[in-house]
């Protein structure tokens, strides 16, 4: 069913009557071809201002209403001069004559747009006092609400009744949210912001049509080889800058039971190399309102970025996804894409599909602070928590390709929710992409151009696309193709074990992730013993990895939360690098998965000037915001603005959280006027038992720890010593040592037959060769379920199974061990020192 019901749209001349600015824009000159003073909407409860154009108007399309020659010919008797600058068949934006008042063409041509079968005319708004094409803003004369949960049936109708909303449909994702008309488009914004301003509603504002770009750099070189997925270094490449897949294509290559959609301009549904993936009957076009999400001739990016995900593999036809035996379903939203719609996008099928891509969001610009609306919000915590039966929707997003104009993925607020997974680009190199925007709520990075070769993917049916000789491109890029690269390997993972929920995925990608470009200097080891980098996340994706640990995977702890609150209200002094700063403490201690910031300057001038810096307890940094020159003026300001950060994932929350914000240019200034830090992870259990090798090899005191967990618990933690005779006579292997000797535990209170992730942190590099063995009554064995990444090793040990010293099923695993390293290697001799073990669940 499409969102939108045009009918019930009423057509609107262009003349407004003006409502007074906001003080913030008081001194605010419009643009000529702007109205001098704006009207307001309520966004996410902010007071916010937008400017009319007084030269365009917008017709919406009725569906199966009167073909676009007929609404030209309808504008232009109204206005000879009126010009189609952009259309499709949602949408028509017309330039017109400007300031024709009673008798403008606005006026004349709804007359004439009715006859003509066209459902809406509206004025068009923007978000600054200038005209900026990102900014662009069309109200469709809907307005969405949503009253509170303890609001009856009877409470709404009085409402609705009192408001003279007419319902045009309730939208089942979001509690007591329904999205109604009010008597057209000027009274319908005028009906939300009384809504709101009565308090009686948690929120009310027009369903806009918003401007949203897809996020591909199609234009670098042409080179044929998918080294994405397996780099050899061939067009000069660098040998294994892939994300390290054909390895998991020997068991996993996805199914039809894992369900990617790609949400985007469209996707060609009957092209040689998707077709057969494609999920029939589930696919939705938000702008022609039917089941087939091709899109026009000019519609070629989410075709590209489906063949990614899950081109059809291993048929001798084109190219290969990466989980190449998925289904695929298309939504077309770009070009139609009000807040409802996208709302609807992010929960449509939340019961047959697995992952959700994007490839889109606000201009990247790096002037602009944009996200979801409310519903969107809304949407996107309904699918995690009730999509895939309860397990939640993944969400993937393309992080960003304004680094050119400094833009920060933190500025979106799609892209910063914790509910996405944000990913940035880095190229056949392993460096990051030109264009690839830096952010602390980046969670890992996918290959991408930007170095010497492109991606190779589906394009449009020839002649059509990128590519009008082949139904194939090689030119396609941006992290806009990251994010679907991403996408197949989550399916992958989902078909290595369907019970990941949301969090467990994320929790995967950061502890499996690869360290690509190992020299650059952001690189810090965070409190939680993780290496993080504002670039690049916790590193390059690493399918193998990714999905063998999936495979034993133990979901995650229920999720806990703490939220703070400060009003600083201290000034920010201009041009100066100390800045101000605010704490907040907590003395609740959970493990960290990951933190929003809600920071307010509003009254700051111009908020390109300031820098933003969240540092934890464990002393990790998460650079919020950037001071930066855009290529153009920025608008808005941090009014209550969501940063998202998962730098800190794996930390203690206990201890002073502390937010300092600096102004590094002169001339504007303003307040830290307030900030909200919530933190979300699970309970630690309490305790750290140790143990004190004295071995030749290894001396030392071992930290034990459980931060993942709330159900199983370590027990029996002792130090064994190499030459101990309950190890029995096969002694150590040759020619390997133990730098931190040995240590035995116990796993208890597992399900029987369970399996857990066991993370041993070392403090330093674990060399490149090193095995881990087991100790038993037998001697020592090689353990095979072992993962080194930096300072860590991740034991995948099984109750009665690999791993497990006692061989009984009984939900408790013995297992003591160490990691060995080969005699002269890096870091060799008496090592010492401590390391920590904690299961992960």
């Amino acid at each position: 069913m499409r969102i939108m019901k045009w009918r019930r749209i009423v057509w609107l001349a262009l003349l407004l009557v003006s409502l007074a600015a906001p003080a913030a824009f008081g001194s605010v000159q419009a643009d000529g071809a702007l109205s001098p003073e704006p009207v307001y909407w309520y966004n996410g409860g902010v007071k916010t201002p937008v400017w009319m154009a007084l030269d365009e108007a917008a017709v919406f399309h009725a569906p199966g209403g009167a073909e676009l020659s007929d609404m030209a010919a309808a504008v232009r008797e109204a206005d000879p001069s009126a010009t189609v600058t952009e259309s499709n068949a949602f949408v028509t934006v017309f330039s017109i004559q400007a300031d024709q008042g009673a008798e403008s063409p606005a006026s004349k041509a709804g007359s004439a747009g009715r006859s003509a079968d066209l459902s809406a005319l509206v004025p068009v708004y923007y978000a600054a006092p200038f005209r900026d094409a990102g900014g662009r803003m069309i109200p469709t004369g809907e307005i969405i609400v949503q009253f509170p949960a303890s609001y009856s049936d009877r409470d709404v109708a009085a409402l609705e009744a009192e408001y003279g909303l007419v319902l045009v449909e309730a939208l089942d994702y979001a509690p007591n949210t329904f999205l109604y008309t009010a008597g057209g488009v000027r009274a319908s914004m005028e009906t939300a912001n009384a809504l709101y301003e009565s308090g009686r509603v948690n929120y009310a504002y027009p369903n806009w049509l918003r401007k949203r770009t897809t996020r591909a750099v199609p234009n670098d070189p042409l080179f044929s080889d998918q080294w994405h997925l397996s780099n050899t270094g061939q067009g000069g490449g660098v040998s294994g800058e892939d994300v390290n897949i054909t390895s998991a294509w020997g068991s996993y290559t996805g199914s039809s039971s894992e369900v990617i959609a790609i949400v985007d301009d469209g996707l060609e549904i009957l092209h040689e190399d998707l077709s057969p993936n494609v999920l029939a009957g589930s696919s939705w076009d938000y702008v022609d309102s039917d089941g087939d999400p091709t899109g026009s001739t000019t519609n070629k990016h989410g075709t590209a970025c489906a063949g990614v995900a899950a081109a059809r593999g291993n048929n001798s036809v084109g190219v290969t996804g990466a989980a190449w035996g998925a289904n695929l379903v298309g939504y077309r939203l770009l070009g139609a894409e009000t807040d409802a719609n996208a709302a609807n996008a992010m929960t449509r099928n939340s019961g047959v599909v697995d992952v959700n891509s994007n490839s889109w969001g606000p201009t990247d610009d790096g002037k602009r602070l944009e996200g979801p609306g409310a519903l969107t919000e809304t949407a996107l915590a309904a699918g995690v928590t009730g999509g895939r039966g309860g397990k939640g929707l993944i969400y993937t997003w393309a992080g960003g390709n304004g680094k050119a104009d400094t833009d920060n993925s933190n500025y979106d607020g799609y892209a910063n929710s914790r509910y996405t997974i944000a990913v940035g680009a880095s190229t056949d190199g392993g460096v990051q992409s030109y264009y690839s925007e830096n952010g602390a709520n980046l969670l890992v990075n996918a290959p991408s151009n930007g170095g010497v070769s492109g991606i190779t993917t589906t394009d449009r049916t020839a002649p059509l696309g990128y590519n009008a000789s082949s139904n194939y491109t090689n030119t396609f890029g941006g992290t806009s193709s990251a994010a679907p690269l991403l996408s197949g390997i989550v399916a992958l993972m989902l078909q290595a074990n369907p019970n990941l929920t949301w969090r467990d995925v994320q929790h995967i990608l950061a502890r499996t992730a690869a360290k690509n470009d190992s020299t650059d200097a952001d690189w810090t080891a965070n409190g939680g013993g993780y290496l993080v980098n504002h670039k690049y996340g916790f590193g390059r994706v690493n399918a193998s990895l990714a999905v063998a640990m999936a495979t034993t995977w133990t979901s995650v702890a229920t999720e806990t939360s703490l939220t703070g609150s400060a009003s600083p209200g201290t000034a920010i002094p201009d041009n100066d690098a100390t800045g101000v700063s605010s704490t907040i403490n907590f003395g609740t201690d959970i493990t960290v998965e990951f933190v929003e910031i809600y920071f307010s300057a509003a009254d700051h001038t111009y908020w390109r000037d300031l820098e933003v810096t969240l540092v934890s307890p464990s002393g990790t940094s998460s650079v919020l915001a950037e001071q930066g020159y855009p290529g153009a003026l920025a608008t808005g300001a941090f009014s209550n603005w969501r940063f998202g950060s998962t730098r800190h994932y794996g930390e203690s929350s206990a201890g002073n959280w502390t937010l300092r914000v600096r102004d590094l240019r002169s001339t504007n200034t303003g307040t830290f006027q307030s900030w909200t830090i919530k933190v979300f992870g699970t309970a630690r259990n309490g305790g750290t038992p140790t143990a004190n090798p004295t071995s030749a090899t290894g001396t030392g005191t071992i930290g034990i720890d459980l931060p993942y967990t709330s159900g199983p618990t370590l027990t029996t933690v002792t130090a064994i010593q190499e030459d101990d005779a309950s190890l029995g006579a096969a002694g150590k292997p040759a020619r390997y040592y133990f730098p931190h000797g040995l240590v035995g535990f116990h796993v208890v209170g597992l399900t029987p037959g369970a399996t857990v992730t066991v993370r041993l942190t070392y403090p330093s590099a674990i060399p490149a060769g090193s095995l881990y063995y087991m100790a038993g009554a037998a001697g020592f064995t090689l353990f095979t379920n072992a993962v080194f990444s930096g300072s860590q090793a991740y034991l995948t040990l099984t109750d009665g199974g690999a791993g497990d010293q006692d061989g009984l099923a009984n939900g408790t695993i013995v297992d003591p061990g160490g990691v060995a390293v080969l005699e002269g290697a890096a870091g060799g001799g008496d090592g010492g020192g401590g390391c920590f073990i904690e299961v992960a669940k």
